[in-house]
């Protein structure tokens, strides 16, 4: 599809003012970027326990977005629009919750946040300056992180973590997930939260709304927004794109907490 567009892009020079076709690249580049090449590291000795970073598309150490899931890859939309915002961006696998729990699962995250936090990547990250975002069931493994110090006790500096973003956290109906995640609320959490639900049907923003309200009743920070499931069959309209509003809140987000 990419090279079919940029070939007939090619034939419309000789038909288009030089201006026109300026703009149509630019449009075509912004639509369908090249995806950039990470680099693959074990953290672990398990085969889940594996990340990949895109480095920033800037010089120099850059802030931290670590993004969380079972089966993350850096092919996609998102982290190539945020490395080329300034953001270093990784994807961090982990053991499978249902057979080791949601705590070790955590604790796997932490471990690979701690590896990139270390001198073989300190050209390329600020270390403490870091964000941790996820989806779905993986965002309730992220809020535990966000909400539990004690889950990188020894290999996470908490004070690094200076956001979460969870995205449509109540896609998931694991409770065990939640219930882990809202147990640690009272205790000390990441500076900011922010909470992205898809209001898509009656009932499935309850586990997102009663866990802002609990991190609220602590002062924590939160920042809350909803948003109709976005139609991805059209780049501007998919999540991750530039053209998608929902998105550019949430890179808002992230610069107000990291960015200088």
């Amino acid at each position: 599809m990419r090279f079919v567009t940029r070939a007939l892009l090619m034939f419309a020079a000789v038909l288009m003012p030089a201006s026109s076709l300026s703009a149509q690249a630019l449009e075509f580049d912004e639509l369908y970027p090249p995806r950039r090449q990470g680099v693959t590291k074990r953290y672990g000795p398990d085969k889940w326990q594996l990340l990949s970073l895109i480095r920033a598309s800037k010089r120099g150490p850059a802030p931290l977005i670590a993004m969380v899931g079972r089966g993350c890859v850096l092919d996609d939309w998102m982290p190539d629009m945020l490395s080329r915002h300034g953001y270093a961006v990784a994807c961090i696998d982990y053991r499978d919750p249902d057979e080791v729990g949601p705590r070790e699962a955590a604790k796997d995250v932490a471990r690979g946040i701690a590896m990139l936090q270390g001198s073989e990547f300190q050209k390329d990250i600020r270390p403490n300056a870091i964000a941790i975002m996820a989806s779905g069931g993986a965002a309730w493994i992220a809020a535990l992180i966000g909400t539990d110090p004690a889950i990188g006790d020894g290999v996470l500096a908490f004070h690094a973590l200076k956001g979460v973003a969870l995205v449509d956290p109540d896609l998931t109906d694991d409770s065990e997930y939640v219930v882990e995640a809202k147990a640690h609320v009272e205790g000390i959490n990441a500076p900011s939260f922010y909470l992205l639900s898809v209001d898509s049907a009656v009932g499935r923003l309850s586990a997102a709304t009663s866990f802002a309200k609990a991190l609220q009743n602590q002062g924590t920070n939160v920042e809350t927004q909803t948003m109709f499931r976005p139609d991805n069959r059209h780049p501007r309209t998919r999540f991750g794109s530039t053209t998608n509003k929902p998105t550019m809140d949430l890179r808002d987000y992230l610069d107000r907490t990291l960015m200088p």
